[in-house]
């Protein structure tokens, strides 16, 4: 009896810390990542820009639908992406930025395909005074509820870590190749 009252206790307790940090925690999560790339800016632009250049190196893609321009340097698609073991179809606005050199995926559809949504992404490119081209990727994404919180700090943020490093070096390879 007092085992169970005390396992009791402690389940009680632990939830109550999940459920205050859960509150506390930031529902929008960034991951920002970068990388050198041995190749001028105009080269890396051109890749992250042509979406047929994406299967040589957008490791998570497995299928680009795209839609015509709805406005200049605006136009909309959807993705087959692979991500963290799940097949996920997700219809993204992408806005190019060439005063920026920025291009933005920005998650359009309402439906919720996981735990997370709101995905946006953006990759800015800058050069680099000995003609190389710094690549920085950044996915921002919404996980409110508080064990979507707790799930994303265990499992999405790590894999989307990940999967930034590998989309980078995947970059980097193909276009240094």
């Amino acid at each position: 009896m007092k085992t169970s009252a005390v396992v009791s206790a402690i389940l009680v307790v632990l939830f109550s810390i999940i459920l205050v940090i859960g509150i506390i925690l930031n529902p929008e999560t960034s991951i920002r990542k970068s990388i050198t790339i041995e190749a001028p800016e105009t080269v890396v632009w051109a890749a992250v820009t042509v979406p047929d250049d994406y299967a040589n190196w957008y490791k998570s893609i497995r299928q680009v639908e795209l839609y015509p321009e709805v406005s200049l340097n605006k136009s909309l698609r959807v993705v087959d992406y692979s991500i963290i073991g799940r097949e996920l179809k997700i219809k993204e606005r992408i806005e190019i930025y060439q005063s920026s050199d920025r291009i933005t995926f920005t998650q359009v559809d309402t439906v919720r395909k996981s735990l997370i949504h709101n995905i946006r992404q953006s990759i800015v490119l800058k050069a680099l005074p000995d003609g190389s081209t710094e690549a920085v990727w950044e996915i921002t994404y919404i996980a409110p509820p508080v064990l979507s919180k707790l799930m994303d700090f265990i499992l999405v943020r790590p894999a989307f870590n990940e999967l930034i490093n590998l989309n980078l070096s995947s970059l980097k390879n193909y276009i240094e190749r």
